[in-house]
Order: structure tokens, then sequence, then C-alpha cells
């Protein structure tokens, strides 16, 4: 180890010193940035050479300058504040940013930081390290600008700019027309990519999806899907995607611009639609430029000349000329167009393989916004087959006309100049009779003088006249014929002569005439016929109407005529007819009209009346006309009318309404005893409208499953024990409530519903037996009224055996009954019953007594069992008719060997009088109310734990 003196070590520290000095000083001269020393007024004390390189001062320049000078006004108040701050904080550190002037006048960006070493004994100033920014600067402001001019950009463009991440499960931006078009916020899409993709239809969606996959590739997409606004609207989208890769090639991000092209998609649509029409029009489409060269033909153009469009793209339609029509008739056309009217007209051209068609063209001008023509638009037709065919027509008319119709000519005053032989024929006068006379020799008397002077106004025009004319023959006789005047010109166009063409229609008149009667007109009566009175009858209401009048219509039903018709046969049928139409006839006024509206229905129109008690009066005085016998055949007919009268505008202001409430007010005549009359009333139609609204209801209550069976129990009368059951149908309504068979058994019957109704009645009871009776329940015998119309069925044998052998029940448990007047009217009955019997199905009678009955029927039919009418059971055992008529019943089906069955039992009298007198069975409220088929169920069953009980005593 070595040791220097203390004058070594002085030496060696002083020298230190200055090399520390040389160091520092070189260091701060070599610096980038300008350092600057400030005393506490800001009085530059030094600055480095990087003064100059940087600002072009030279340091001995500045120093002993305050420093703030050459700060920019608009930055030195700031600066000035931060640098009287950092005076009275030591040690303390501060930041500025300012522009500076540089020596040549022009501005620089400094970023500056100060510290205040005011104190430091070597440094005794705030020293200042500044440094230009100013490229650093001039880079951020054109970078705010640049994302200024682009949000101006994205902002104000119509379509949406959309910037996502990679995956598309971010969106960085999307611009406001995303609010407009999607209808949705930008932020929604901002915040989820679900937003975005969810809008996209269900139909397009995969489209996108893979179009994106693609666009992964690196390869730009153009995709086109629609999206649902939250409005229910759909839009059409647009959207071009373009990758954006990373500097190893990996897409990082991707953008997008999506536009709306629904319109120009609708548009689009409908050009297409337009260019399908036209490529498939059946007519020739030609487009030419405002010049007359083509530029467009459709496949029909083809097909009608046989140049294909590259042979007539190019060329003026001229190449298509024939010959036949000369230069003005094609400067016209041009002239017409290209003053922008249409032109139509007919003319003959030349196709590829040098044949003649005629072709009907329209041309039209097209013009673009400025009001100015681009195109022509020529449609044609091949008119060619028409063209020859008139000719042909033509020629023929003219040989025909010669040879077959009556023809003369006159001149232009009307002079007959020329007659054909058939016309002489037909008028009987000869040729020079007629030559020289005018057509007014024929004259009938028949037309005024306005009927001629509209013809000749007509002819004399120019025009063809048309029309039938009544005229007269040399002898006086009337003949009537169809006339075609036509007008001959010159070439100048000016009327010389006209052809008249007569045609003798009077056969074909006087059968229209006779066909028209019978059109309306009854052929047996030669009354109106219905269609007649319906005409009538409308023109009736609609002139009382306007002079607020009334009128009266009555509707005639003949009494009994069906005995006469079918006792006496229809010619004397037909006679009555004819003879009550005469007697019809001899009760009205001329103004009033009688009609026959079918068989024996007959109707009387008043079309004016002063009150209802008019109406009356007419009534009467038919019921008295036809009260007098009528004689026919050497024999006295007697009828009478029943009549229905609707009135106007009492019952209604519609003809089909007057007609339809008279023929309900007969029927309330009917039900009065017959022979009277009975004015339509307000309840008729309440009870029409409701049995109208029964029958619709009808028509769906099966296929509804709306019907239900309830049973009354039958018992014997000696014993109180369980016999049979009748099934009686309910209709469950659904508004009606629980409806009686009473209230729509009838309205199914004339609906022709009852059919399908009763069948259906037919299985469910005979299943329901079956079932009781496979249930170990006793043996139960079940009645089922069944109607007339069942029993006319050529197969309702067929039907119930069926039913049999589908649902397995023993025939002898089912019971058929039948009205004893349906027995009656019937005569297919005396074939079906022994049939219905031999399958050993039970016949019974229903409503004995209420009919006229017929012993002989009784007794020749297979029938076991005779059913009292309630009728006659109600007033038992007081009322001695009742009582009469009840003990005779049940004799009368005792001596033929027959059961008897009485209904409608409620009191224990009645069952005492009917048991004492024989009666064998008896149903009613006293053994029970129809019920249910389960409620029926328990009375099978303690039926039949009577029974057991029964063998149990045994």
């Amino acid at each position: 180890m070595s040791y220097c003196s203390e004058r070594q070590f002085s030496e060696n520290r002083e020298l230190a010193g200055v090399a520390g000095e040389y160091f520092y000083e070189q260091l701060v001269e070599s610096s980038l940035d300008v350092i600057t020393v400030l005393d506490e007024h800001g009085i530059v004390l030094f600055c480095n050479a990087a003064v100059h390189r940087l600002l072009g001062y030279q340091p001995d320049e500045l120093i002993g300058r305050v420093g703030f000078e050459l700060i920019h006004p608009d930055d030195r108040p700031a600066t000035e504040e931060l640098f009287q701050g950092i005076l009275g904080h030591p040690d303390e550190v501060i930041s500025a940013g300012f522009r500076y002037r540089k020596k040549d006048g022009s501005w620089r960006y400094i970023s500056a930081v100060a510290k205040n070493l005011l104190q430091d004994g070597a440094i005794a100033g705030v020293i200042v390290n500044s440094r230009d920014v100013t490229e650093q600067k001039q880079a951020e402001s054109a970078l705010r600008e640049s994302e200024q001019r682009f949000r101006q950009l994205t902002e104000n463009i119509d379509e949406v700019f959309w910037i996502s991440n990679a995956t598309f499960s971010r969106m960085h931006y999307v611009s406001p027309a995303y609010e407009k078009i999607w209808g949705r916020t930008c932020a929604s899409a901002v915040v989820s990519t679900r937003s975005f993709l969810d809008a996209i239809h269900p139909d397009d969606r995969e489209h996108v999806l893979s179009s994106l996959a693609e666009n992964d590739a690196g390869q730009p997409q153009v995709m086109e899907y629609r999206i649902g606004r939250p409005d229910g609207s759909v839009r059409w989208i647009a959207d071009r995607v373009f990758p954006v890769l990373d500097e190893r090639g990996r897409v990082y991000r991707r953008v997008g611009i999506a536009e709306d092209i629904t319109e120009r998609r609708s548009g689009q649509e409908q050009l297409n639609k337009l260019m399908l029409a036209v490529q498939q029009s059946p007519a020739a489409v030609l487009i030419t430029d405002n010049c007359g060269r083509i530029e467009f033909v459709n496949p029909q153009f083809t097909t009608m000349t046989g140049y294909t469009a590259l042979e007539a793209i190019g060329q003026n339609p001229r190449f298509l000329k024939s010959g036949e029509h000369d230069d003005d008739f094609y400067r016209d056309l041009w002239n017409t167009v290209t003053a922008g009217r249409d032109w139509r007209g007919e003319f003959c051209n030349r196709k590829k393989d040098g044949t003649l068609y005629w072709e009907s063209a329209s041309v039209s001008a097209v013009r673009n916004e400025r009001g100015e023509i681009t195109n022509f638009v020529a449609v044609k037709e091949d008119i060619t087959a028409r063209v020859r065919h008139e000719q042909q027509l033509r020629l023929q008319s003219s040989a025909l006309s010669a040879a077959a119709n009556s023809i003369f000519i006159t001149d232009r005053q009307g002079r007959i100049t020329w007659v054909n032989a058939a016309f002489c024929r037909l008028s009987g006068y000869d040729a020079e009779e007629l030559i020289g006379q005018t057509p007014r020799v024929l004259k009938s008397g028949m037309h005024d003088n306005e009927f001629f002077a509209q013809q000749w106004q007509t002819i004399v025009g120019g025009e063809v006249w048309n029309g039938e004319v009544v005229e007269r023959r040399r002898n006086g006789e009337l003949y009537t014929v169809h006339q075609t005047i036509t007008p001959l010109c010159d070439d100048h166009g000016q009327v010389t002569h006209f052809i008249a063409v007569h045609e003798d229609i009077t056969a074909r008149k006087d059968a229209e005439a006779r066909i028209e009667h019978l059109a309306y007109h009854d052929s047996l009566t030669g009354l109106s016929n219905r269609t007649e009175l319906q005409n009538r009858l409308s023109q009736a209401v609609e002139t009382a109407r306007r002079h607020g009048r009334s009128l009266a219509l009555h509707f005639i039903d003949l009494d009994r005529f069906k005995v006469v018709n079918d006792t006496m046969g229809h010619a004397v049928g037909d006679a009555l007819l004819q003879a009550v139409a005469a007697r019809l006839r001899d009760c009205l006024r001329a103004s009033d009209t009688a009609a026959r509206i079918g068989g024996d229905e007959f109707a009387v129109l008043q079309p004016e009346i002063e009150s209802s008690a008019g109406a009356a009066k007419l009534a009467e005085k038919i019921l008295a006309a036809m009260a007098e016998p009528f004689r026919l055949c050497g024999r006295d007919v007697y009828i009478s009318p029943s009549i229905g009268i609707s009135v106007f505008p009492l019952d209604s202001h519609r003809p089909d309404d007057l007609l339809r409430n008279a023929d309900m007010a007969m029927y309330t005549a009917k039900s009065e005893g017959r022979n009277n009359y009975q004015f339509f009333t307000a309840a008729l139609n309440a009870h029409l409208r409701d049995r109208l609204a029964v029958e619709a209801d009808l028509h769906s209550a099966l296929e509804k499953d709306q019907f239900v069976l309830y049973y009354q129990p039958q018992v014997n009368l000696a014993t109180r024990r369980l016999t049979g059951v009748e099934a009686l149908v309910r209709w469950q309504h659904p508004t009606r409530g629980l409806l009686p068979p009473s209230a729509f058994v009838g309205i199914a019957e004339e609906c022709g519903l009852i059919h399908g109704l009763s069948c259906w009645v037919l299985e469910q009871v005979c299943a329901q037996n079956a079932a009781w009776l496979a249930a170990g329940l006793p043996r139960c015998r079940a009645a089922v009224n069944i109607s007339s119309a069942n029993f006319k069925l050529a197969d309702f044998c067929q039907v119930i055996s069926d039913v049999l052998d589908r649902t397995q029940l023993p025939a002898e448990l089912l019971e058929l009954e039948v009205t004893e007047t349906l027995l009656l009217k019937d005569d297919h009955m005396v074939t079906v019953i022994p049939q219905l019997k031999a399958m050993g199905v039970t016949i019974s009678i229903d409503d004995f007594g209420t009919g006229y009955s017929s012993l002989n029927y009784l007794r020749r039919l297979p029938v076991e069992k005779l059913k009292i009418d309630q009728s006659f059971v109600n007033g038992l055992p007081n009322g001695q008719d009742d009582a009469i008529i009840a003990k005779a019943i049940i004799e009368l089906g005792h001596a033929l060997g027959l059961a008897v069955i009485a209904e409608g039992v409620e009191t224990e009298e009645q069952l005492n009088y009917l048991h004492e007198h024989g009666c064998d069975e008896g149903q009613g409220f006293l053994f029970g109310h129809p019920m249910p088929a389960a409620a029926f169920e328990c009375v099978l069953r303690r039926e039949a734990e009577r029974q057991d009980a029964d063998v149990a005593r045994a």
C-alpha cells in the first residue's frame, strides 16, 4: 500500500474537481435538450449549446434576457404562474408545455421540466430542461383531426360503419346510422354483439356466419341478409366486411359497412317482374333508342318475325317493311312518336322467310327525369289470322246476303235503286213498284217519327244502323225484320248509297213471346208463376216504399186437395186447380196479381191497400168464392183455402220476407182449423227466427256430441215391477240448455237430419242395453220412437240388423214405437213391419187414439203393443170421455191379442183405474222421471236385488 502526502492529496483533489467540472460541462453542452438556468426574476443566467440547434439562438443572445419574453402570448400567463409557484418550493420539480418563438420567428412546441435550485450554492437558480416536441404535437393534432374527420364521416353517412374484434364477440364501434336502420341503440350493439346477430333473420343467419368464416381466411366478403326491427318490419342489408390483419397475417379486427338496400331490392324485384312479364309476354315487345335503332326485342318478337335478337338489335324496325305502306305512313308514325304522343295502328310487315303478316302495334315514347325522350317502346300483336278471317267474313257476308237475305239499296236521298228477289218475296212488291220509292212504302205505323229520325241521323253520319223494325207487306200483313243499314262511301269519305239487309224474324219473335209467357206463367192455370210473382212483388214493394203506401200478399193453400187428387185422379186434380184459378181471377181487381207458386199453393198480390181491412176483405171474398162446390166429372167437389196474409210495411220491407211471413201465417190458419185467414204477427216472426236458429245449430249438434239419452221406466201395473224402459233423446244445447224432443225432432225431420239422429239413438240405446246385460243386470226391453222418415228408407231393416250385430244386443230387447198415423199413411209399413218382426224386434203403436185407427191394419200387421196417449190418461179417472176412450183402447187391444201400456201416469188414482180395467203396463212420473243412464242403472240394480230376494224367498 502506497501513501501520498497531504500536498499530493490536495493536488489530486484539485485535479479531480477540475476533471468533474469538465465532465459535467461536456455533458451539458452535448445534451440534445436545451438546459437553461433562470434567476428568481426569470432572467436567463445560462443556456447550453442545444439552444442554437433547436431555436436558432446563440447562448449569448439569450443570457441576460427574461426567458418568458419569447413564450407565445397565449401560453405565457400560465407558464409564469407555474414559475411563481415553484419559487416558493425548493427542490420541487414541475412540468410545463408552451410554444417558444425561434429566431426565424416560427413557433415550436416545447415540453419543459423545471427544478428550484436557488438555494443550491453551486447553481443558485431554477434549472429548466426543455425539449422540442413540435413534431409530436403535430402528429397528435393530425391524429385528432383524423379521428374527427372519421367521426364526421361515419356519423353523417347513411351506411352503418362498424368495427369488431376478430371473433365478433365484441363490437368496438357502431356508427349512428345503426339506430336508424336496425332500430336499436348503438350502445346495445357495443355492449353485446348478440344484439347485432339476433336481429338477423333466422333464415339468413347461417349464411352470414359462414360468410364470416370465409372472411377469416382474409378475404373481404359482401353479404346480403334480412334483419328484423323491433317494430316488426323487415329490412334488407348489404354488408361489406373487411378483415384487418396483424403483422403475422392473422385477423385481429373486422371492419364492416352495412347499407339498407330494402328499397333498391324491392325496385329490383319489381324490375325483374317487369322484365319477366316482358320476356313471357304473348305480345312482341321492341325497344329502340331515340333515333329508332333497336336495342331490345323479347322472345315473342322472334316467334312473330323469325329474326333472332342478334339479327334485330341495331336495325331500324323498317327492315321488316313489306312494301304495302307508303313513306307517308311511316313518316306519320315517326312524327307522332317523336312529338311524344302514342301511335296505334295496324300494318303489314314481312317475316324473315318472306311471308307477309299483319300486326297491331302501339308505340310510345319513354322519357327521362328531365322529360327528354330516350327510347321508344313498341308492343305488337300478330293479327294476321284475324285480318284474314275478317276478309273471309266480308266475302262470305256479301255472298250470303245477296243470295239469302232481303236486300235493297238506296241513294243518298233514300230512294230505292235496287232490290233483290228475296226482298220482293218478303215485301210482296215487284221490283218495278219499289224502284224510285222510299222505304216509307213499308211503313207499318208501329214506330214514331223520332225512331226514323234517329235511324236517318245515324246512317247519314256514316255509321251502320242495326235494329228491329215492324213493316207492312203489300197485302197489309205485318212482319218483323232485323234490319242492318250500312252507308257506302266514295274515295273522299262521302256517303253515296245505303245498303239495307233484312232478316225476317217474325217467327222467332212469336216464339220468343210464347217462351216469355211460359217463363212467367203457370202452364196449367195460366196464372203468373213464382218468378213473375217475385218480380211483381219487388216492383210493388219499391213503388209502395216510394209513395208511402201499403200492400198485401196472400199465401193460399188448398185444404184436402191431396185427398181429391189421390182419390179422383190427377186429371180431376188439374181441372180443380184450373177452376180455382178462374175463381181467383174473378175475385181480383185489374191491378192485383194471382199466381200459382207450386202444387196446390197460390198467392195473390194486392199492390195497393188502404189498410189491413182491405186485405181481410179480399180474403173473405176468396173464402166465399171457394165455398161453392166445384162441379167436376159429374160430381160436386168441396175444398177450402187456408190463407196467410203479410202486409208491407207492417210485417217486412223485403219481398222475400213478405212471402215467407205470409207462408207462416198460412200454417197458422191451418192450425186454427183451416178454411180461414190469418195475418202474420210479431210472435210468428219471433217463432220463425227461433226455428231457423235451432235448425242452424242442429246441423252441427250431432258432430259436437250434444245429444244425450234419458231413460224412463215402464212397469207392470199389477206387480209394480220393471218391465222395460223408453229411451228419450235430449239436446244439451250450449246456450239454450237441455231441450226436449218436441223442441227439435220435428225440425230435424223437416230439414233431413232425422235419419242421422235416429241412427245415433239406436246405436247408443242398443250399446247401453247390451252393456247393462253384460254387467249381469236384469233383462230390460228398451223402446225407441222411430220417425216416419226412417221407415221410408229402403235399407231401414238393414240398418236395424247392423246395429244389433255391432252391439250384440238380442233383438227381443229392442222395441220400436210407431205412431198410428204413420201406420195408416205409409203403405211401405206393410212390408217393413213383418221384416222387423222376423228379426225378433218388438213393434208397438205409440199415441194410440189420436189418429184415425184402422182395425184392418192392426189385425194384419204383427204389432205386439198399444200405447194409450197421455192426453187420455190426464183426465182419469174423473173425465168421463177420457175414461171411456181409455177403457175402449184396453178392451180393443186385448181383443186383438195385444198388450196395452198407458203413458203419462202421474197419480195413484190413474194407476188404480187403469189396473182395474186391465191395462198391462204403465209409464209416467209416478214410476220415475226420465233420467240419465247412470241413474237408470241404479233402478236396474234395485230390480236385481228384488229378483234375488224373490229367489231367496222361493
